[in-house]
């Protein structure tokens, strides 16, 4: 996954498995590459969230707001494109 330099705000669908939460983003797993949802804890999408488990799927819409930064294992740093969530399951 090479997310773009500058997010543009549309709209995307990802899939994935949820690898860990840190405060409002979910951290998922699509194969080797990672990527952020960034859910709004104290909506109906939060509520969605909390049915969620971890190592368990992750299906989302929602619109890509911008990336983050991570190290792989390997000490490499990488960017995650980050997703506000609309819809999840």
């Amino acid at each position: 996954m090479r997310p773009m330099v500058q997010p543009d705000g549309s709209a995307v669908i990802m899939s994935g498995t949820l690898d860990r939460i840190e405060g409002e983003l979910f951290i998922c797993r699509m194969g080797n590459d990672y990527f952020a949802i960034r859910v709004d804890l104290d909506s109906g999408i939060g509520r969605q969230a909390a049915a969620l488990r971890y190592g368990g799927p992750v299906n989302a819409v929602g619109r890509y707001i911008g990336n983050l930064t991570y190290t792989t294992v390997m000490g490499m740093e990488r960017q995650m494109p980050v997703v506000q969530a609309f819809w999840i399951e």
